[in-house]
């Protein structure tokens, strides 16, 4: 029994002891396996090239360099590849890694200039034996003072991501500090946020997944006008199916009101928009076209032009737009609130019955009713009448018009548009409804 417990001893410290090195060489095996599945999805991701990787028996050196994705790279206006150097510390079950940017001359200046040559970013993590990758990073705050007067201060954030190896899912978290910019134009304050998404690559090269924001309050002073909104949330999904992709979102906030010479307030206000069964093919080409497009911008103000669009450029735009046009195609939009204190709601549905183009469409202004089939269309609105009827267009307009119907404190409309038309619930003919929307208008 003493000789067992002894062997099981000694196999024990034999595992310990040599567990940093095997578990630094699953590490590195891990590490150049997810770096090839990044790579294989560079178009969502970036590239990402192993410099140097010096691996030691606790320990190993590692340098990348990562090249943003086309639209990425144009929006945030980088150029060239984000240099960086890891330090892995190998443990029993994983390694833990702390990450920097090589000082090259720009980012050098950067930090020397807003942080005392001292590091703003940190970046840090675990890689598990077991195939599981997380990284946070945090950011110190900013406090800067331009030419001019101009301000940004940005309060420290972090971020944290989770992942597995072979990046096909990501499950992220944003803690983003008060920011705050004042110019002589005014001033933008936007209290301490917070984003999340989980987003998977589909085989289309899309995302599907869940994203959302929040943030306490958002305030934008500029002259005379002050615009105030608090408790503002925004959610979202994206899910794909058959080459189809189903989008949606929704927003909500507790109050937004505008004080100046003339003040007016909202609350409770919320709004969604989904599409349905829009094209997977025809969005990404769509998206495509827009990454193209603002590249062609940023380079045309880089060699001291304006930002301007060709619109040979976007006529290019309407076939893929046009694709999108397909049968069971599906927008769905809702809004409702206080508007001064008084509730009212919209609720709009519309779906594609047939695969349709602009050239059909273009029928409309001589032939509405042979486009009209194509479409299932369903509208209603409660407006209060109250804040309604002191406007001077729609509050005639509504009075009269027989689309409505009268309650004691609202107008009420329901309308069904296609091969057979409703008002109210009341079957009518397209001839009756034209009529009827004169009758508002005379």
């Amino acid at each position: 029994m003493k000789k067992t417990i002894i062997a099981i001893a000694v196999v024990a410290a034999g595992v310990l002891v040599g567990a940093p090195y095997i578990t630094g060489s699953v590490a590195e095996s891990e590490t150049r396996t997810a770096v090839d599945s990044m790579n294989a999805k560079s178009a969502q991701y970036g590239s990402l090239e192993i410099v140097n990787y010096e691996r030691g028996f606790r320990s190993s050196q590692v340098s990348y360099e990562y090249e943003l994705p086309a639209g990425w790279a144009v929006m945030t206006q980088l150029e060239g590849a984000l240099k960086y150097d890891c330090e892995y510390a190998h443990g029993i079950m994983g390694i833990d890694y702390h990450c920097h940017f090589r000082a090259n001359e720009g980012y050098a200046k950067f930090v020397a200039e807003n942080f005392g040559g001292e590091d703003p970013v940190s970046i840090t993590g675990e890689i598990s034996a077991f195939g599981g990758v997380t990284q946070e990073i945090t950011s110190k705050a900013i406090d800067k003072s331009v030419d001019g007067g101009s301000v940004l201060q940005i309060d420290s954030s972090r971020i944290f991501i989770e992942s597995d190896s072979s990046f096909s899912v990501f499950d992220s978290t944003a803690e983003i500090g008060k920011i705050k910019v004042v110019d002589e134009k005014g001033e933008v304050a936007v209290e301490p946020s917070t984003v999340s998404w989980k987003i998977i690559p589909t085989e289309s090269g899309l995302y599907e997944g869940d994203y959302s924001l929040e943030t306490g309050a958002l305030n934008i002073i500029a002259d005379d006008n002050k615009v105030m909104m608090s408790d503002l949330a925004i959610t979202g999904s994206n899910l794909e199916s058959d080459g189809k992709m189903d989008s949606s979102v929704q927003m909500s906030f507790d109050r937004i009101s505008a004080e100046g010479p003339e003040s007016v307030s909202f609350e409770d206000g919320r709004f969604s928009m989904g599409f349905l069964g829009l094209s997977s093919a025809a969005l990404l080409e769509y998206q495509e076209f827009i990454m193209t497009l603002q590249t062609d911008i940023m380079a045309n103000v880089e060699q001291g032009g304006e930002p301007n669009v060709d619109p040979n450029q976007l006529m290019a735009l309407l076939p893929i737009v046009e694709k999108m046009l397909d049968k069971d195609l599906n927008l769905k939009m809702a809004a409702s609130g206080k508007l001064m204190g008084k509730p009212n709601s919209f609720d709009m549905d519309v779906k594609l019955l047939e695969k349709t183009s602009f050239a059909q469409l273009s029928a409309f202004m001589f032939n509405p009713e042979s486009v009209l089939k194509n479409f299932d269309i369903q509208l209603s609105a409660s407006l209060n009448k109250e804040l309604i009827g002191d406007h001077p267009a729609a509050g005639p307009f509504i009075e009269k018009s027989p689309l409505f119907t009268h309650s004691d404190k609202n107008y009420e409309a329901k309308i069904k548009l296609g091969a057979e038309s409703q008002v109210n619930g009341k079957k009518v003919s397209f001839e009756e409804l034209q009529g009827m929307v004169m009758s508002g208008l005379l």
